[in-house]
């Protein structure tokens, strides 16, 4: 087989509540796409959901919209298309009425916007409970490391 040949598939897939009406369009490179209906799954517990609406009343229903062939030696452009894709099919549904898409985030982003988002996702984060307490935990563990490291340099002497 020939590198020019080598080519891997994409999905884009719709996510439905059909008790509420809520959509949402998503993409996945996994080989077995379904696999990416079962991430959204797990990730929504109690303690956390991205999108608690879609899964209001049970799972919602899993439909592959497209398929997307792409040759990932080429580089990155083709991913970038099959985001360009997603983008296009979440703008169509939008135009739905009757349908509620509820993607919070843009399929793709350009890199000063995608850098931008990051910057104030870090900025929020830091201000959490749960960064404060992962600082002091790093500082402590940075401390005992150093302390072990010179412990050991105290009591094994270095071998030429």
């Amino acid at each position: 087989m020939s590198a020019t040949s080598y080519t891997r598939k994409g999905f884009i897939y719709k996510l439905f509540n059909p008790t509420n009406n809520q959509c949402y369009i998503g993409s996945t490179t996994y080989a077995y796409p379904k696999k990416r209906y079962y991430n959204h799954i797990c990730a929504n517990s109690p303690t956390r959901t991205s999108y608690p609406l879609l899964f209001d009343g049970g799972n919602p229903t899993w439909t592959i919209l497209q398929e997307f062939r792409y040759n990932p030696i080429k580089g990155s452009t083709d991913r970038e298309e099959l985001h360009i894709l997603e983008e296009e099919y979440i703008n169509s549904y939008k135009n739905i009425s009757v349908l509620n898409v509820i993607n919070k985030n843009h399929a793709r982003w350009d890199p000063e916007c995608h850098k931008e988002n990051v910057k104030k996702a870090k900025a929020k984060y830091n201000k959490t409970d749960k960064a404060k307490y992962m600082r002091k935990w790093s500082a402590w563990r940075k401390r005992v490391r150093g302390q072990l490291l010179r412990e050991l340099q105290l009591n094994c002497p270095v071998v030429h």
